[in-house]
């Protein structure tokens, strides 16, 4: 016998319900970019670090370790264009990839193209130090921006709350790398110019701004504190280096093979780094799943209950009508399911009403911290573009504006942005 078709309602109910679930389930893929993304920037992180130590001649063995490493950020680049590819394929999920994702990840790829020239002048030992790190570390923050814009398509605010979190320390990691290469050119040369101590403190304090916000967005997990801990440890040693640095002068040089402990250690303290990166990005992926399995088991509770509301249904197939106490206002049924039933049908609406709701409420005050942060690194890149200031600069003029206006310091950024970096500053 053909199932009776639900009233409209339910029909709809259960609809949103579905489309929920989808949306949910596209943050599998959602994480799985993030994942793909942090490992290559590790890779090139890595590959970064290795080829300003043999840039600089730092250590007896580094070109094999900087050839192994630049082939395997090929391989992780070859997944990740791929995953890429999936974003703009006729059949792939082309309706979250918003028009700032899809403009991100073109300019990613145009960073990617002189890559293997880099690599090559690299292997040559035909390029300064500061400009190969310089042209790395532009594509790894052209990566980085494909993760801000990944975080906006996330539609769950605990999903969000961590993105968040994870964007902050991925960024606190990166300003540690680029600490690294600073680090190595100035222990080589003997002595660091007052230029670049100042960029060894602003890179510095700009570390302690990530991972200050990483913690307040969740920090880690209390199964994976103790990578952070380590971590922690790590910096402490690293900061006894940093002292030296900043005592030295060109009267007061130190020996050069300081650069070789300092590259170790500031090696081993990201190596830390990555152990907390990989398991925010494993907790990701697991809250992504539970998110899922929760709503799949509520979708069929849903389905049992509107199947027993079908089965119940009036002989003359006839839709019920409810009133606003749950119960029949026609007749009451013959069975003894009737008015439980539709009671449990109204709570079910109400429950989902106010569950979205709070999910809506929750994701808004995620989406702010998002688009505070965002606000805040576009205004500082808008600045160091506009006035040729530091990026330390920069944000400290964003405080400094904020501090005398008493406006928040989001709320300066945007003004910054829409002054001088023009008008469009909304999601598209």
């Amino acid at each position: 016998m053909q199932k009776k078709r639900l009233a409209p309602p339910l029909r709809f109910l259960m609809a949103a319900r579905q489309r929920e679930l989808g949306r949910l389930e596209a943050l599998t893929e959602l994480s799985r970019l993030v994942d793909l993304i942090s490992q290559l920037v590790h890779s090139l992180q890595k590959e970064r670090g290795l080829s300003n130590a043999l840039l600089c001649d730092v250590g007896d063995t580094v070109l094999v370790q900087v050839t192994t490493q630049a082939r395997e950020s090929a391989a992780i680049e070859k997944q990740v264009r791929e995953a890429w590819d999936g974003l703009i394929e006729p059949a792939g999920p082309t309706e979250r990839a918003s028009v700032r994702l899809l403009s991100s990840i073109a300019h990613a790829l145009q960073q990617m193209e002189p890559l293997e020239t880099l690599r090559e002048q690299v292997r040559r030992r035909a390029i300064a130090p500061e400009t190969a790190t310089g042209r790395y570390t532009g594509l790894i923050g052209a990566l980085l921006a494909i993760v801000f814009e990944l975080a906006d398509a996330a539609i769950d605010a605990d999903v969000t709350r961590a993105l968040v979190a994870l964007l902050n320390f991925i960024q606190g990691k990166e300003l540690s790398g680029q600490e690294r290469a600073c680090g190595v050119v100035g222990f080589l040369n003997g002595y660091f110019t007052d230029e670049r101590k100042a960029q060894m403190q602003a890179l510095v304090q700009a570390q302690e701004r990530c991972f200050d916000a990483f913690m307040a967005h969740g920090g880690p997990r209390e199964a994976d504190a103790s990578h952070w801990e380590h971590a922690r440890e790590l910096t402490e040693t690293l900061a006894r280096l940093r002292t030296i640095a900043a005592r030295t002068s060109a009267g007061q040089q130190v020996d050069p093979q300081l650069s070789a402990a300092w590259f170790a250690a500031a090696t081993a303290r990201i190596d830390a780094m990555h152990h907390v990166e990989r398991a925010l990005i494993e907790g990701l992926a697991r809250l992504c799943q539970a998110r899922i399995s929760s709503t799949r088991e509520e979708l069929a509770d849903h389905r049992v209950l509107l199947d027993q509301l079908s089965a119940a249904e009036t002989r003359d197939g006839t839709g019920r009508v409810f009133s606003v106490q749950a119960r029949p206002l026609s007749a009451p049924p013959e069975d003894n399911l009737g008015a439980g039933l539709q009671a449990s049908v109204l709570d079910m609406l109400s429950r989902q009403t106010a569950r979205l709701a709070e999910s809506e409420h929750q994701l808004a005050q995620a989406r702010k911290a998002l688009d505070e942060r965002k606000h805040v690194e576009r205004a500082k890149w808008v600045l160091v573009a506009a006035l040729g200031v530091t990026e330390k600069e920069a944000h400290d003029q964003l405080q400094k504006t904020a501090m005398n206006t008493g406006q928040p310091l989001h709320m300066v950024a945007r003004e910054v942005i829409e002054r001088l970096g023009g008008k469009r500053t909304g999601r598209d």
